[in-house]
């Protein structure tokens, strides 16, 4: 189905043109093989992707959720525990704490939308037994006030870093900061596959190998199961994909940065909006998504829109404001605020100078008006 938008959020079918080729080839070589479930593909990627993170082991699992929901079920998680996180994230954040039996207790963000780190302290109970942080929009949390929380309550920390593969903090990449990173493979991703799929990061050994059980049943071999596991297994098609995928990255990451810095630069002088900062001496940001935070954000997502610009809002109603799920008694005024402000732009890696133009006038212009 081709876009139509003249200017995609994101644009799965030129990317897979430009990859076309090379992408047939891997699926036939996969099909011709028979080899499709938890084979070399995935030992490969699982190697592969440890060492491109600077990680001790890697554990391919079928999904960004199950990636969260096996690191908390692996850490001994479970009913009668609080887990601290945020509401601004994608529901599975919290959804895979509650699946656990756990209670999920929110604190609110700072300016850049990941966890503020100075709220944490005052949501610790006798009852909190980790802390999972989103690494939002391709940018890692402040980890230094972070860790110092951890390590003084001896708490567990597991990394949401779904939206943030390749990005780091003082030269360590997301995912290495806590006992468990989990990713997303999902299309949408900056590092996606052409279906599901997920992967947990850790530097313990003992929760790598409860992590392998977990995934496939809880099978060490076909004959001695271990423990009740689940079917979390990453495909061999999906791994194929991604080990070629994980060969293109890095020109991709700089494509993404080189559009961020020019919206930064020819967006900076609108005063109706804030954008992302630009860090480059403490973090490298990857912009996973290019949210800014807009006076008349709804008439500007209207007038984009309608200008064939394809744009988004991620999400205009907090979790904790979703009425069925229990969470309203959390005040998360930031959070509320935030989510009434920001606008996603599009980016990616096969956005041309025309188009990144296009947008930038239009907003121009927007504003201009008004």
């Amino acid at each position: 189905m081709i876009n139509k938008f003249k200017v995609p959020y994101i644009d799965l079918p030129k990317q897979y043109k430009f990859y076309e080729d090379d992408l047939k080839e891997i699926f036939h070589n996969t099909a011709k093989s028979g080899q499709f479930i938890l084979r070399e593909e995935v030992s490969k990627l699982e190697k592969k992707i440890s060492e491109f993170l600077n990680v001790k082991y890697a554990v391919g699992v079928n999904s960004g959720t199950d990636a969260l929901f096996l690191s908390l079920i692996a850490n001994g998680i479970k009913k009668g525990d609080e887990v601290i996180t945020v509401s601004h994230t994608f529901i599975a954040t919290i959804s895979t704490i509650v699946h656990t039996g756990a209670s999920p207790v929110l604190v609110d963000i700072q300016d850049d939308g990941n966890i503020n780190p100075s709220l944490i302290k005052q949501a610790i109970t006798d009852k909190t037994k980790a802390i999972v942080i989103v690494h939002m929009n391709g940018r890692v949390c402040d980890m230094d006030e972070i860790l110092n929380i951890i390590n003084e309550h001896n708490l567990l920390l597991i990394e949401d870093a779904a939206q943030s593969f390749g990005a780091s903090y003082k030269n360590k990449f997301a995912g290495n900061f806590g006992i468990c990173g989990a990713f997303s493979f999902h299309p949408m991703k900056v590092f996606g596959c052409m279906g599901d799929g997920g992967l947990i990061t850790t530097n313990d050994e003992y929760i790598y190998n409860k992590l392998l059980l977990l995934r496939n049943h809880g099978q060490k071999t076909k004959s001695d199961l271990v423990l009740y596991g689940y079917n979390s297994r990453l495909d061999n098609l999906q791994a194929a994909f991604l080990l070629y995928r994980l060969d293109v990255l890095e020109n991709e990451l700089n494509k993404r940065i080189n559009v961020a810095k020019t919206y930064i630069n020819k967006l900076s002088k609108i005063t109706e909006i804030k954008l992302p900062s630009f860090d480059t001496q403490n973090r490298r940001d990857i912009f996973s998504s290019f949210v800014i935070q807009a006076e008349k954000r709804d008439e500007l997502q209207k007038y984009l829109l309608d200008k064939s610009i394809e744009v988004a809002v991620h999400w205009n109603t907090p979790n904790h404001k979703q009425k069925r799920l229990d969470l309203d008694h959390f005040t998360l005024n930031k959070t509320e605020e935030y989510s009434k402000n920001i606008l996603s732009l599009p980016i990616h890696p096969f956005l041309t100078i025309e188009q990144i133009d296009f947008v930038i006038e239009k907003i121009i212009e927007f504003y201009e008006k008004s």
